[in-house]
């Protein structure tokens, strides 16, 4: 499928390399720094995923169309996914206590509000993804470790519960935390894409 913009994932690595993160996404509540050292297997992730290679295998082409045509079906979930990925560094910054008390948004709504100018919808899927991609990672893990038990159908019916509980924008939550479970280092390394079998989870998925 054709990206969304010129070059998305070029653009997030012009900002990287120039150090321009804290400019661009600044966060002007306070000092708090958002941590941008593994930001690039982020975004090269989602172009990895949004793209193929003629040195992918079959079965990693396999994997990643039915990933990708699960969570990116079109070039508004394109956006959104290039969003969340562009932000994501701040999702995992926890707000100090006094601030929480303050104000119950996150840092990465509140860094897309003022530092883009976000509409309400952008800023709501960003507070969702980055309260929900642990527990997406949870399911996810319990699933490829035989955790969740039952029949096939009973599964489903586990996933698709928990899908529910992600909200209507899951899919751009999944992608954050595809992107945050990557830049912990999960199964990925420098000039790899991370194995196909973590994929296998999100072809399960129900429709929502």
């Amino acid at each position: 499928m054709a990206l969304l913009g010129p070059d998305p994932r070029g653009a997030l690595e012009f900002i990287d390399k120039l150090g321009l993160f804290s400019t661009v996404f600044s966060n002007h509540q306070d000092q708090t720094e958002a941590d941008t050292s593994p930001w690039s297997l982020a975004y090269n992730a989602l172009h990895r995923l949004l793209t193929s290679s003629v040195n992918d295998t079959d079965d990693l082409l396999l994997a990643m169309d039915r990933v990708r045509n699960v969570l990116v079906r079109d070039s508004s979930d394109a956006y959104y996914a290039w969003i969340v990925v562009a932000l994501s560094p701040w999702a995992n910054v926890s707000k100090p206590e006094t601030q929480r008390k303050k104000s119950s948004a996150p840092y990465i709504s509140k860094v897309a509000r003022d530092s883009l100018r976000s509409d309400n919808k952008t800023s709501s899927i960003l507070s969702d993804a980055a309260s929900s991609f642990h527990m997406i990672a949870a399911v996810k893990t319990s699933f490829l470790t035989g955790n969740l038990r039952g029949s096939d159908a009973e599964i489903r019916q586990q996933v698709g519960c928990n899908i529910r509980s992600w909200k209507k924008d899951w899919r751009v939550c999944v992608i954050m935390s595809i992107a945050q479970e990557v830049m912990s280092g999960t199964e990925f390394s420098k000039g790899k894409v991370f194995s196909p079998h973590a994929f296998l989870l999100w072809s399960l998925m129900p429709p929502c």
